[in-house]
């Protein structure tokens, strides 16, 4: 199952939520592929990588994270 957050800036609740929401719903859907895309550099992207997160920094419209998002979005949708 995938599930995609996005995100201006990753804060410290940010964090926290999206570790919950691996917990939460690994348990209620088995895997899941999580993808945070952020408008800006990921402050915690090393520790969202450890939690199996795919995360993609600079995904503002014209920017060099844009195409890589959506790549990942598809790589992801055809593994389903």
């Amino acid at each position: 199952m995938p599930l995609i957050d996005a995100k201006i800036y990753l804060t410290q609740g940010d964090l926290e939520q999206l570790r919950a929401y691996s917990e939460g719903f690994g348990r209620e859907y088995g895997k899941v592929c999580g993808i945070v895309a952020c408008l800006e550099e990921a402050t915690y992207k090393t520790t969202l990588e450890k939690l199996r997160y795919v995360v993609v920094e600079n995904v503002a419209l014209g920017c060099r994270g844009e195409d890589e998002f959506i790549e990942v979005v598809k790589e992801t949708l055809s593994k389903l």
